[in-house]
């Protein structure tokens, strides 16, 4: 089990924004075709590789803010003994 401190807020929140991005990419450029409009799959294609970049790029920026929001929300507490730590931190 992976303790507190070793969890990284930013990095699960970039990956999880990535991940609904795309997710969303995905609902974005295939709407029409669920309202009935007979687009052609070849053309919905080209539009997810045209669409791809831009929206799994700001998923990821913005779970990365996120991610940092709750990094800096539920960061450790530090030790109240200062003998305990390190002495370069």
């Amino acid at each position: 089990m992976a303790s507190s401190q070793n969890f990284s807020w930013p990095k699960a929140g970039g990956i999880l924004g990535l991940i609904l991005g795309e997710v969303y990419m995905i609902f974005t450029t295939a709407a029409p075709r669920l309202k009935g409009v007979d687009i052609p799959i070849s053309v919905m294609l080209e539009r997810m590789l045209a669409l791809s970049p831009f929206f799994g790029a700001f998923g990821l920026a913005a779970g990365t803010g996120l991610g940092l929001l709750l990094h800096g929300l539920f960061k450790p507490k530090p030790d109240a003994n200062p003998s305990s730590r390190h002495p370069l931190e």
